[in-house]
């Protein structure tokens, strides 16, 4: 009777998930797609060095990184980080689905390394995993892996010998597999890869002229030897990573600054190469999550979100529409991660920047890693900016303006003085001048007319950098004016020599 019963629910249920989940989902029919070859060969060159690279200013680690080349006729198959064959995260592979790919690998290092296609599709030679589908590569050896890309999407590679160890030193990177498909593609302005990965100081930083560069990773038995047990391995993580670089150092580099015009609609692939959970988080605007482990989501199943949590190994691609200009924080939301050898901020943080928002910049808190900012190591002063502007209003309905610079938040001052010259002053003769920061906000107005000529806006800091504008509307009969500005970084009672000129 239960047995019956059994099967009495379970046709009933059978075809409810029949309806949710039919073979015509392409979530559930990935592993039986049809994939046309395309005829086209990628032929990549591997192999792996150790490399230095800035971390954060101040900062620099030694790294081990995969490096590329392209045979000819492939070159458009990869994308250089800074121009750089050797780089972590390593370069970013584009092939489009049904591409043949080989890479061949050479390894000259001082340690056996792999290459694992995390998440694509190959045969089991071509795994890259040591003891499972092949010997590790040790120093001086070659393997060849070849393959169809079958699987499209955000996949990643990286090292499969001593996992814990190798990706951790840099030994990773993404690949992009363009789908055949492109039925549930979002139609993109931009596309942008952030890769995330977390390391260790004083574990990667490099060593004392004359001392063994890999003395860290050597130990008892040293890394990823066959027929060897590895040593042990346990650090604290205080590096937080996004393509290979911390805060501020993400803000200076474009594949990780997502930079926008109002209007676009923009792709971001998150990769979780790392050894922790993340949530990313974008300030000002919902991302839709579009993709997983790169499996496209039907449009019913997609879902908002301003936080993502991304597991290691994990892939996500997101899209948003840039609706909202401003200067925006993207981060992981774990705050200890926010952070550069545990001083905040730093770490896994980067902007999303409209146009005009790129170079304004507020009083914060100096990045971990960086100099105290007392007069010793803060930079020198930008000289004084003087400029004066003269004009004649011949309407009733006058409207005009311009703007000037504020390069550093240490103004003492910025004034415009607004004076109406022409004489005798006409009765109707009335001009309003009003100033707006960098942001576009109104931080001071005066008006003008024959009872008062002169007037004056002055601000004793600069709120922020960048371009201010100042706009002069109001109404004239051949009335004359003159705008002084000034904006003043000096001690006007220190000896400086006098202001600088523009």
């Amino acid at each position: 009777m239960q047995a019956r019963a059994l099967l009495a629910t379970l046709a009933l249920t059978l075809p409810v998930l029949a309806g949710c989940i039919g073979t015509s989902d392409p979530l559930m029919t990935f592993g039986a797609e049809e994939i046309e070859p395309t005829g086209r060969v990628v032929e990549l060159n591997a192999w792996v060095e150790t490399i230095e690279q800035e971390i954060y200013p101040g900062f620099t680690a030694e790294l081990w990184a995969f490096c590329f080349e392209a045979e000819p006729g492939s070159e458009d198959a990869l994308e250089l980080r800074d121009g750089r064959n050797c780089s972590v995260p390593g370069a970013t592979i584009k092939v489009d689905q049904g591409d043949r790919v080989i890479v061949n690998f050479r390894n000259p290092h001082d340690f056996p390394h792999t290459i694992h296609w995390h998440g694509q599709l190959v045969p089991h030679e071509s795994d890259g995993v040591p003891g499972a589908s092949q010997d590790t590569t040790e120093q001086g050896h070659e393997y060849t892996y070849d393959y169809i890309a079958e699987r499209s999407g955000t996949l990643m590679y990286h090292c499969h010998v001593d996992t814990q160890h190798h990706v951790f030193m840099g030994l990773y990177g993404a690949i992009i597999v363009e789908p055949q498909d492109q039925s549930l593609e979002p139609d993109v302005d931009k596309d942008y890869t952030l890769v995330l990965s977390h390391g260790n100081v004083s574990h990667m930083a490099v060593p004392e002229p004359g001392g063994d560069p890999h003395a860290h990773h050597r130990g008892e038995f040293g890394s990823g030897n066959p027929g060897k047990q590895n040593g042990q391995f346990d650090v604290d993580y205080d590096m937080f990573m996004i393509n290979g670089k911390s805060f501020p150092s993400t803000v200076e580099d474009p594949l990780s600054h997502v930079r926008v015009e109002e209007g676009e609609t923009i792709r971001l692939r998150f990769l979780n190469i790392g050894f922790l959970t993340e949530t990313m988080h974008l300030h000002g605007h919902d991302m839709v999550v579009t993709h997983k482990d790169g499996l496209p989501l039907n449009e019913d199943n997609r879902y908002k979100v301003d936080t993502l949590r991304i597991a290691p190994g994990e892939r996500y691609d997101v899209v948003f529409e840039a609706d909202n200009p401003g200067k925006w924080p993207l981060h992981t939301h774990f705050p200890q991660r926010v952070t550069n050898d545990h001083m905040y901020p730093g770490g896994m943080l980067t902007f999303m920047s409209y146009p005009g928002f790129e170079n304004v910049t507020f009083r914060s808190e100096l990045p971990g890693g960086m100099n105290h900012d007392d007069r010793s190591s803060a930079p020198p002063l930008p000289p004084d900016y003087t400029d004066t502007v003269q004009g004649e209003v011949q309407s009733a309905d006058h409207s005009e303006t311009a703007t000037f610079p504020v390069t550093d938040l240490r103004a003492k001052k910025v004034q415009l003085d607004l004076s109406l010259t022409s004489g005798p002053v006409g009765q109707a003769d009335e001009l309003t001048l009003a100033l707006q920061d960098a942001q576009g906000n109104e931080v001071g107005r005066t008006t003008v007319n024959a009872e008062s000529t002169e007037g004056s806006i002055s601000l004793s800091s600069a709120p922020n950098t960048g371009d201010y504008t100042w706009v002069l509307t109001g109404q004239g009969l051949q009335a004359q004016y003159t705008i002084d500005i000034l904006v003043q970084y000096t001690d006007p009672h220190a000896d400086h020599g006098g202001h600088g000129g523009h």
